[in-house]
């Protein structure tokens, strides 16, 4: 078994004298893709806040890349998020800036090299994030939900990062772009050999894309095992959460498209 890209241990964290997580063990493995799900309020942004080193923990350990974030300083902090590219679920892109322009602005902060070739590099970020040349030089507000996407996806791949972190990739999309979407996730992580924690509610990427899911609920990590070991939890809340209509509409089309 490989070192674990992220370990987490016995995490407890509180917001405004809530206790949100509380004994939350967490483990990725390289070149893994993990999916967080969980009911409303269960804590799974919260868990991705830590895991970005936004929020500090009232307990436990974590340890990403290698390095426990508890003892390190800010700076170590920051040079560690060097290696974390970040999709937020809105895009989070800076409207006046074009795309290449967004893309490049962290390779601008964080590299020496000669500005003309980080342009190339921009460019073939974008390019990889499956957006055509053109929407190289179009501004957010020009662009699509799907091209707003990917965009924000070429962004979080600017600096070559071995962990990227998606937060509800899909939301928003409609059924193709949101499929086309998954189907780039899972070709950058074999193309790219990226390991990849998202957090997200929709049911088709959970068909598709993670190699296991993370469910969180009671604080903590209920179940964290592949999809088809889900299905037949008897855990009351993962199987509610897996066994109703909808659940069922969604994975049964997709066991029938495997066959």
């Amino acid at each position: 078994m490989p070192n674990p890209i992220i370990d987490i241990r016995d995490l407890c964290t509180e917001m405004d004298g809530q206790v949100i997580h509380q004994g939350l063990d967490f483990t990725v493995y390289p070149q893994e893709i993990v999916a967080i799900v969980g009911g409303s309020g269960a804590g799974k942004t919260t868990l991705l806040n830590c895991l970005l080193m936004l929020i500090k923990p009232a307990g436990g350990s974590i340890n990403i890349l290698g390095k426990n974030v508890n003892q390190l300083s800010d700076s170590e902090k920051d040079r560690l998020r060097m290696n974390c590219g970040m999709l937020f679920q809105g895009g989070a892109l800076f409207s006046e800036l074009d795309v290449l322009h967004n893309v490049l602005f962290p390779m601008l902060q964080h590299s020496s090299l000669d500005r003309s070739f980080l342009e190339k590099l921009a460019l073939l970020k974008v390019l990889m994030a499956g957006l055509p040349d053109e929407a190289a030089a179009k501004y957010p507000a020009d662009l699509s939900g799907g091209m707003i996407k990917r965009a924000a996806l070429a962004r979080a791949l600017a600096l070559d990062p071995p962990l990227l972190f998606l937060d509800e990739p899909s939301a928003g999309l409609d059924p193709i772009n949101a499929s086309a979407l998954d189907k780039l996730i899972l070709e950058l992580r074999a193309s790219l050999g990226l390991t990849i924690v998202l957090v997200t509610h929709d049911l088709d990427t959970l068909a598709t894309v993670p190699d296991r899911i993370a469910f969180i609920g009671d604080k903590k990590v209920l179940a964290f095992a592949p999809l088809k070991d889900l299905l037949g939890s008897n855990i009351p809340e993962v199987k509610a959460y897996f066994d109703n209509a909808r659940a069922k509409r969604a994975f049964g089309a997709e066991e029938k498209c495997d066959n």
